[in-house]
C-alpha cells in the first residue's frame, strides 16, 4: 500500500539499510532481487550501506536513491551523535544485560556505530521529514542494522533480518546488543525456519509472532545441461575456502570416489584463505581425479558452466550455514545436492524433498563420497527444479518480504 493511502498524507518512505548494495558486490546481487519489490510498496526507496568498499554503485531504479555510505564515520560525527543524551539512555540500556568485560567492550562499540549512524544528518533529515512516514529495513542485524534500536522512535516501523553470521552466536563474547536489536523491531526476518526458532529459543521475551520467515532465493535461469551418463562424473561446490566450508573434505570426497574406479572432475568456484592450502593437496590427487579451483569467478560464469556443463552434483560440506544461496542456485539448474545438516539446510535438501541427500555435520570424506554415489546412481528420481520453485523463487520470496516489510506493525 503506498501514497496516501498508507499512513495519513505525504508519501510513504522506506529506509533499507545494506551491507554492500549498490555497490556490486557482498549482498548486491539478493537485495537487488527484492528491490523492485520493495519499491512497489513504497513511494520512495532510499538506501544506506555500510562498506570499506569504494566501488562506483549500480544504477539504481526510479525511485530508489542512495544515502550513501554510513562506513567511516569521522570522529567528529561520532562526538556529535555520542552528545545526545536520549541516545546515551539507549546505549545504557542496550549494554546493561550482558557480563563479561570482553562482551562488554563488544557492546559498547557496537552501540557507537548505532548511535553515529542514527546521528547522520542524512538519516536524520529522511526520518524526521514533516511529511509522509518512513519505516527502516536492516537487510543485516549487524553492521549499519547495529543503530535499529536509535532509529526506531523516529521510524513508523522497523524490521531487521537474520542470516547466519549476525544470527548464530558463535564462542565467546557473542553478538553485541541482540536484545536491544531485535526488541526495537516489530518484526524479525529469518530467512529459515531454524534461524527463527533460533532466536524464538534464545529470545523468549520476543513476542514469537514478531519472528517471521522471509527466504532469500535465486532468479529463474532455466535447467541446466543434462549430464553425461558415462565418466567423468561431475562435482561442483561454490563458497568461500574457509575452515567452516570445509572445501578440503569435499576434494578429499572427491578422491575417494576416484580411488574407487571412477573418473571424476570437481570443479569449485570460490576463493578464501585455505584456497593454497587446497591446491596443494588436490596435487597429490589419483590420476582419475580432474581437480579445477575456478577462484573468485564472476556470477555469470558460473550461470553459464551450470546452463553448459553436464553436473551430476552439488557438493556443500559447511559446518555452519544459513540457507545457502549457492544450493538454492544449484536446485534452480535441476542439480541435485549433497549437503551437510546443518542450518537450514535440510529445509531445501533432503529425501523426502526429493532434492538430494543430507549427510551429518560430522561425515566423514568416505561417508560423504558414498552419498555422493549414491545421489548419481538415483539421479532420475530426484526432482530438485520442483523444490527451487516451491521454496526459492526470489521473484515470490521478495514479494511475501516486501509485504511484511510494508504492512508490519501498522494500525490494524
Amino acid at each position: 500500500m503506498r501514497g496516501d493511502d498508507a499512513r495519513g498524507a505525504g508519501p510513504r518512505r522506506l529506509l533499507l539499510i545494506t551491507n554492500q548494495y549498490p555497490i556490486p558486490a557482498g549482498d548486491a546481487v539478493f537485495v537487488a532481487s527484492e528491490i523492485d519489490a520493495l519499491r512497489a510498496e513504497f513511494d520512495e526507496v532510499h538506501v544506506l550501506n555500510f562498506s570499506p568498499r569504494a566501488e562506483s554503485p549500480l544504477p539504481l531504479p526510479p525511485g530508489v536513491h542512495h544515502l550513501g555510505n554510513a562506513y567511516g564515520a569521522s570522529r567528529t560525527a561520532k562526538l556529535r551523535a555520542l552528545l545526545s543524551w536520549p541516545r546515551l539512555v539507549r546505549a545504557l540500556k542496550a549494554i546493561r544485560w550482558r557480563s563479561g568485560r570482553a562482551a562488554l567492550m563488544l557492546d559498547v562499540k557496537a552501540s557507537v556505530v548505532g548511535m553515529t549512524i542514527a546521528g547522520d544528518r542524512r538519516v536524520r533529515g529522511l526520518l524526521r521529514h514533516p511529511e509522509g512516514s518512513t519505516r527502516v529495513y536492516a537487510f543485516w542485524a549487524m553492521g549499519a542494522g547495529l543503530a535499529v534500536p536509535w532509529l526506531r522512535p523516529d521510524a513508523e516501523a522497523a524490521v531487521v533480518r537474520v542470516h547466519r553470521y549476525d544470527l548464530y552466536e558463535p564462542p565467546g563474547p557473542g553478538l553485541p546488543i541482540r536484545r536491544a536489536v531485535y526488541g526495537s523491531a516489530d518484526a524479525v526476518l529469518a530467512i529459515s525456519d531454524d534461524g527463527a526458532e533460533y532466536v524464538r529459543s534464545r529470545y523468549p521475551a520476543l513476542a514469537s509472532d514478531r519472528v517471521r520467515i522471509a527466504r532469500l532465493g535465486t532468479t529463474r535461469r532455466g535447467r541446466g545441461a543434462a549430464p553425461g551418463e558415462s565418466d567423468p562424473l561431475v562435482l561442483v561446490s561454490c563458497s568461500s575456502v574457509t575452515v567452516i566450508k570445509r572445501v578440503d573434505l569435499i576434494l578429499d570426497a572427491a578422491a575417494s570416489l576416484a580411488a574407487s574406479g571412477r573418473r571424476v572432475r570437481w570443479v569449485h568456484f570460490g576463493d578464501g584463505p585455505r584456497l593454497a592450502q587446497v591446491a596443494a593437496a588436490a596435487e597429490r590427487a589419483p590420476g582419475s581425479l580432474e581437480v579445477q579451483l575456478k577462484g573468485q569467478a564472476d556470477h555469470e560464469s558460473l550461470m553459464e558452466f551450470y546452463r553448459t556443463e553436464g553436473v551430476h552434483v552439488f557438493v556443500n560440506a559447511s559446518s555452519s550455514e544459513g540457507v545457502p544461496v549457492s544450493i538454492m542456485e544449484a536446485l534452480s539448474f535441476d542439480i541435485p545436492v549433497v549437503a551437510t545438516d546443518v542450518g537450514g539446510t535440510g529445509e531445501i535438501v533432503g529425501e523426502e524433498l526429493g532434492s538430494g541427500r543430507l549427510v551429518a555435520p560430522d561425515v566423514t570424506a568416505d561417508q560423504l563420497a558414498a552419498a555422493i554415489a549414491q545421489v548419481v546412481a538415483q539421479r532420475p528420481r530426484y526432482t530438485p527444479m520442483a523444490v527451487w520453485e516451491r521454496l526459492c523463487d526470489a521473484e515470490a520470496n521478495a514479494r511475501l518480504t516486501a509485504e511484511i516489510v510494508a504492512e508490519v506493525g501498522s494500525p490494524s
